[in-house]
């Protein structure tokens, strides 16, 4: 019985291994795809990190790309990111049909087989490439490098994978790519400053500011589409206190509080404006230090490539829809800045401890754009998060906050500090941004 149960055992010992041999022979075969579609959560960010990297070099790096133009390709970027591997998300929602005139966008073919890195990496590469068409040839290269590393290491994927992929997440930039060039910032990266713009003129109106005296700044901004249509209507600010030089008005305290400030300007204070000063050209401006921050947020989570994609996608969307609110309060109330009221009311020779950008005052773009960052963070990681912001690394000290709200607030106050705004548009801008990012946060994005 022995002898029979021990040669039973070795046959199907045996039979075991034949068909386990022929089953690795197969899934080394070119023709092998895996069964069944592994989720985005088994992917590392990696791929996202790396784009986003080079993303907010290329923004600081390449001409043109002022606040709102960089809000906005970062949201197109978030979403073209996000739709390439939202079909590998379990419970996650495309937002085609939800975003303001967003229709159709591609699908994946039912029951076949996608690899979410390749879909992303070629997403990634598509939407950057036709976005950011005026980088550097340096940059360029660096982009294509990116993207070719990423496709060289997926030499173990089967063709048939690898092409469905490749193809989907091309696809989705493509359409997300067309999607933008309808929404009235199409290639805004090349005409800031439109020569068909007259400027409001009156005692409270804006007027150039040093030190470049430079024209007004994307003052037709506030038309562009946001993505969330009632964005703008449902962000239209409180108005200005009223204008007045009368030293015992509310105008007047308010410009005499940023003089003072300025004037007597505490070492904290002076570190924390230029800390988000992120002036265009010289940084990744306010925009991208949010996604700074968020990569590194990311980075700290150890975040897989689906969870990466989400927070992009929210974040990149709420500040493209932040930066069109506050845009369209500026140009409604065409409020004239602190250093031309101190410099013809109160003090001749005042100056800013950073420059003044050449837009009207009200409402705040840094306050609106962190406010937003934080309402959308808050929703992901909650309002206690701990975090430091090593954004200016080798610039600027590292910063730590508290949570996301504590950091919006720094950056806000950061711009009375710096001479560039009033109390009340710091205030009132972060109110519009967390409205943005509320308006985000409620889109359907689970099931």
């Amino acid at each position: 019985m022995k002898t029979m149960f021990t040669r039973s055992f070795a046959i199907l010992l045996l039979l075991t291994t034949l068909i386990w041999s022929c089953a690795k022979e197969d899934l080394n075969t070119p023709d092998y795809e895996p069964f069944g579609n592994v989720a985005a959560a088994a992917y590392s960010s990696e791929i996202p990190q790396t784009y986003m990297g080079h993303m907010l070099k290329m923004v600081k790096e390449s001409p043109g790309w002022t606040p709102p133009v960089a809000a906005r390709a970062f949201g197109y970027t978030g979403l073209a990111l996000y739709e390439s591997v939202q079909p590998g998300i379990p419970n996650k929602l495309s937002m085609a049909g939800q975003l303001n005139e967003l229709g159709a966008l591609p699908l994946i073919e039912e029951n076949k087989d996608y690899h979410w890195g390749i879909c992303a990496n070629e997403a990634m590469f598509t939407i950057l490439s036709l976005l950011m068409d005026n980088v550097s040839s340096e940059n360029s290269t660096t982009l294509q490098n990116i993207h070719t590393d990423f496709e060289n290491s997926f030499d173990n994927v089967s063709p048939a994978v690898l092409e469905r992929s490749m193809t989907f997440g091309k696809a989705v930039a493509e359409a997300v790519f067309e999607y933008s060039k309808t929404d009235g910032g199409h290639q805004a990266h090349l005409n800031n400053f439109p020569a068909d713009y007259i400027p409001v003129t009156g005692e409270s109106a804006w007027v150039p500011t040093p030190p470049a005296f430079a024209p007004a700044l994307q003052p037709y901004w506030g038309n562009v589409r946001p993505f969330v249509a009632s964005s703008v209507e449902q962000a239209i600010a409180v108005p200005p206190y009223a204008y007045s030089t009368d030293p015992s008005s509310i105008m007047y305290k308010q410009a005499m509080e940023v003089a003072e400030l300025v004037n007597a300007a505490e070492p904290e204070h002076v570190a924390i404006a230029l800390f988000w000063a992120d002036d265009p050209g010289a940084t990744f401006t306010p925009p991208g230090h949010a996604v700074a921050i968020a990569k590194q947020v990311i980075d700290q989570e150890g975040e897989d490539l689906g969870k990466a994609a989400y927070v992009y996608a929210k974040l990149g969307l709420s500040l493209h829809d932040a930066f069109v609110t506050c845009w369209h309060n500026k140009y409604i109330y065409n409020l004239v800045r602190p250093v031309t009221y101190i410099i013809d009311h109160i003090d001749p020779t005042f100056t800013t401890i950073v420059g003044t950008p050449p837009f009207p005052e009200y409402t705040s773009g840094h306050s609106t754009n962190m406010g937003a960052f934080a309402t959308v963070m808050e929703s992901i990681y909650g309002k206690h998060y701990i975090f430091t912001d090593d954004s200016h690394a080798g610039v600027h000290p590292a910063r730590s906050f508290n949570s996301f709200k504590e950091a919006s607030n720094e950056a806000a106050i950061s711009r009375i500090y710096g001479g560039i705004h009033y109390r009340q548009a710091c205030v009132q801008g972060v109110i519009l941004g967390e409205i943005c990012g509320k308006n985000i946060n409620k889109l359907n994005w689970n099931n």
